[in-house]
């Protein structure tokens, strides 16, 4: 009986080999196989020292590849609830990358406010531009701490310094608003201050 139950019973070593492959296959896909998100850019390194940028969204295989996932859009805000600590920002779950608080501004007539702004920005999903930016900045994390956190807080006392508080109160808001959103595009204006002297008729 013994022996007719092991004649129909797989071999040992066949069965350890059968393991192994599905370990190795196991292992493989774990490692070569991820889910691209909507709404991401992946950056994907190989085994072979390749790197390729992955926007379709579905499952994609490189083989023994790493990869980390940009959001397509990073949200910069200072809004009353917000914190200076940063150790929380983009986190995959958050509608916001960075919530600040609402920044102290001067205006030109040295009046200070807290300020409340929102800033989005796009991150290019072309191969090159991409691939500049990851390895410039390495993850989201770091493009928002030393880049883009700081250039939002600079144009925004920037912007302040083109205008009185006066002036801002009493219409000037949407010229604020919109000064502000051209430096954030085209970076912050270079103000060169010129005092002029008149000579009025009857001056001696």
């Amino acid at each position: 009986m013994l022996k007719d139950k092991l004649k129909g019973s797989l071999p040992v070593p066949k069965l350890i080999g059968a393991v192994i492959g599905v370990l190795v296959l196991v292992v493989v896909a774990n490692k070569s196989i991820f889910y691209a998100e909507p709404g991401y850019v992946y950056h994907v390194r190989t085994i072979t020292g390749q790197e390729q940028v992955v926007s379709d969204v579905g499952y994609q295989f490189f083989f023994f590849g790493r990869w980390n996932s940009w959001k397509r859009a990073l949200t910069v805000q200072a809004v009353k609830g917000g914190s200076e600590n940063l150790d929380y920002v983009e986190v995959e779950s958050s509608e916001t990358s960075a919530a600040l608080p609402p920044q102290n501004i001067m205006f030109l007539d040295q009046v200070d406010a807290n300020a409340q702004a929102t800033v989005r920005f796009t991150i290019p999903s072309d191969k090159e531009s991409f691939l500049q930016l990851a390895h410039e900045y390495r993850n989201p994390a770091n493009l928002l701490r030393t880049a883009l956190i700081p250039a939002f807080k600079e144009t925004l006392q920037a912007n302040a310094s083109l205008m009185s508080a006066e002036e801002y109160y009493s219409g000037g808001r949407t010229e604020f608003n919109t000064e502000f959103e051209n430096q954030m595009i085209n970076g912050i204006y270079i103000v060169r201050r010129e005092e002029i002297s008149e000579k009025r008729v009857g001056d001696v």
